[in-house]
């Protein structure tokens, strides 16, 4: 018995360690984190502004609460469900190929999701449920003493406990699995439908819309295109976590340093929220201004949803061309030309 209280003790010092040692590095890192919820997807910015300090508060109370417990089975049980939600949301991440971290630890975990993120979860699943099973048995009384010693309850019941937790954990795990599943579907049923009928990118001659955009200082400004401004306006339609965005970077960077201003407005365009934003300008040394958006109205309109772009529109909102993926040379040459700007790249 006392050898079986020494283990469990060990046990719950180090899952209470851990979540306390998790809220903490959250907290310390507070961007990073929220940068990390963006990339799941899950949330708009209403929820992420709550959710980032929800999360590391509740993390740091539920480890204080573990290490200090020695009644109940309460908080290692509720580690143990929320331990099987974020281990059900890292492997539908993983199906899905997104390279992304988890933000498990703040800024220390920058590592892309694997095996080893599951791996780890389930191994502090399994340590939870046993210091929870551990006290849910000391909650029952023995009924009687079997002649060698041993409580009749715990020999008929050895893992009645165990069975239960474990039970109540993989519903749980797979409740919150299929909830995401359904929700990210719905998402992109919704994109899917906007685009069965018509054409995955503007097409030459459309007319567009005015819309808002967000500086890298949150304020709001409003693109308008006016026959009295007389300029071009050239768009660059990127994400940070889009590879070929990247790859195509310094093709924008040679743009935006050719591109006479006085003639073409350029707006570089990051579809993400602000924490991304301003990470992956900060990351890449971008040296012109990057606003974001992730309005629905934006990505309707100007059928945002394939990253990279290059679309080039007139003083009258009507759209001169469309260039998808990655610029070649070719490319960025008409659009110089495009632009009144005859310098021919090298």
């Amino acid at each position: 018995m006392l050898k079986s209280f020494r283990l469990v003790f060990a046990l719950q010092i180090i899952l209470g360690i851990v979540f306390v040692f998790s809220g903490i590095t959250k907290l310390i890192d507070i961007n990073a984190f929220a940068e990390a919820l963006v990339n799941f997807k899950l949330l708009n910015d209403n929820f992420i502004t709550i959710v980032k300090y929800a999360i590391p508060i509740i993390e740091i109370i539920l480890g204080i609460g573990i290490i200090f417990n020695f009644n109940s089975s309460f908080p290692s049980f509720i580690s143990s469900l929320l331990l099987s939600f974020f281990t059900s949301l890292i492997i539908v991440k993983l199906f899905e190929g997104e390279e992304i971290s988890c933000g498990c630890f703040g800024a220390l975990s920058s590592d892309k999701l694997d095996l080893l993120s599951v791996f780890r979860n389930v191994a502090l699943i399994l340590i939870a449920v046993i210091v929870s099973t551990y006290y849910e048995k000391r909650k029952v009384k023995p009924l009687k003493k079997m002649s060698n010693g041993k409580d009749i309850l715990f020999e008929n019941d050895k893992y009645k406990y165990l069975k239960i937790i474990f039970a109540i954990n993989i519903i749980f795990f797979l409740t919150f699995q299929t909830l995401i599943f359904a929700l990210q579907n719905k998402g992109l049923k919704s994109r899917l439908a906007l685009l069965i009928n018509d054409h995955d990118i503007l097409q030459k001659d459309e007319i567009v819309k005015p819309f808002g955009l967000n500086t890298v200082k949150n304020i709001k400004i409003d693109i308008n295109y006016d026959t009295n401004l007389n300029k071009n306006t050239l768009l660059f339609l990127l994400k940070p976590t889009c590879s070929p965005c990247k790859l195509n970077l310094p093709n924008w960077i040679s743009l935006y340093n050719k591109i006479d201003s006085s003639q073409t407005r350029i707006l570089p365009i990051a579809i993400a929220e602000l924490e991304n934003t301003v990470n992956y300008i900060s990351n890449n040394s971008i040296p012109f201004p990057v606003f974001f958006t992730k309005t629905d109205d934006f990505l309707i309109n100007y059928k945002a949803f394939l990253t990279p772009q290059t679309i080039l529109i007139d003083k009258n909102a009507k759209v001169i061309n469309v260039w998808k993926g990655i610029l070649d040379n070719n490319a960025i040459n008409e659009i110089l030309n495009n632009t009144n700007k005859m310098k021919k790249f090298k």
